[in-house]
């Protein structure tokens, strides 16, 4: 098990991320909540489905650096599901967490959440790298 860090990412940074999520050990879980600005929105005056992508991707490396060790996997695959289009200024939870993992492999599934409803969701496989010792 890794230490909490003590800042997000620089790519969560960029993604307007500027707190630490929240890591439930035992349920294998982190959750990052974060409100999208103007800065985050398409031509459609919504949100960008990529800054979704993106927290859940950085969410989902989180919970494995904090699970495993700094690192300890890369993103091999990751797929998200849009279920709805997401408002400007709507305040927004990004679930993630470990379904399976053996020697070779992490499976990670997530989702977004809104107040009321299910926005996205989302996988992804790591590939766990050899430690070098």
């Amino acid at each position: 098990m890794s230490s909490q860090p003590t800042q997000v990412t620089p790519f969560a940074q960029t993604l307007g991320i500027d707190t630490i999520g929240s890591l439930d050990e035992g349920a294998r879980t982190y959750v990052v909540e974060h409100t999208p600005s103007e800065k985050s929105a398409n031509f459609f005056r919504t949100v960008h489905g990529g800054l979704l992508q993106g927290i859940l991707d950085d969410s989902a490396g989180m919970l494995i650096f904090l699970l495993h060790g700094v690192n300890s996997a890369i993103t091999v695959s990751s797929q998200i599901r849009f279920l709805r289009a997401t408002r400007l200024g709507q305040p927004l939870r990004f679930i993630v967490r470990i379904d399976a993992e053996d020697e070779k492999k992490v499976r990670v599934t997530g989702e977004v959440r809104g107040a009321t409803c299910q926005i996205a969701e989302y996988s992804s496989e790591w590939i766990r790298r050899a430690r070098r010792g």
